[in-house]
């Protein structure tokens, strides 16, 4: 089992003043299944939300997701749009 923090980060829509981050922790099984929750759950569902982002804390496991996010098998599987 493998454990990462996500900082949420967010805005208020209508006044653009940055509300408190928001940290919490996600577990998988291996790199790549903790890899696939972070982009199915909370990268790729707030793409289009320009008021809230989600990264990981640590950053050597966010260079080790942009290895594993680049590969474009690992982002068609997860729901990535591929039009």
């Amino acid at each position: 089992m493998i454990e990462a923090t996500i900082v949420k980060r967010s805005y208020e829509p209508f006044y653009f003043k940055p509300v408190a981050e928001e940290r919490e922790t996600i577990q998988a099984a291996d790199r790549d299944a903790l890899f696939a929750l972070l982009f199915r759950e909370y990268a790729n569902r707030y793409k289009y939300c320009n008021s809230i982002s989600y990264s990981l804390d640590d950053p050597a496991m966010l260079a080790g997701y942009w290895v594993w996010f680049s590969d474009i098998g690992n982002y068609a599987d997860n729901g990535g749009d591929m039009w």
